[in-house]
């Protein structure tokens, strides 16, 4: 029987910063999730999408936690999440 997704409070850097460490799933889509995996310093973002019986997973970049310049905020990994889901499907 499959486990119920428990949603992670992820939106926001306030939000993240009171996380323990470790990784943390929110669903976007009725089988895609944005991880963020919670470091010492910074997250990093993940997606993970099912294919088959199991679940694909990629990086996709720093989180807004401690440096804003060239990392992502929530919205910004959610849309690249999907777009990443959408690249590796049409491979």
């Amino acid at each position: 029987m499959p486990r119920t997704l428990s949603e992670a409070p992820i939106t926001s850097p306030n939000s993240r910063r009171k996380l323990p460490a470790g990784v943390h799933w929110r669903r976007i889509d009725h089988d895609t999730h944005l991880g963020y995996r919670k470091g010492k310093r910074a997250g990093v973002w993940l997606v993970r999408w099912r294919e088959g019986r199991g679940y694909k997973q990629a990086p996709l970049g720093t989180a807004d936690d401690v440096v804003k310049e060239g990392t992502f905020s929530f919205q910004k990994a959610e849309a690249a999440a999907r777009k990443a889901v959408e690249d590796a499907r049409i491979e």
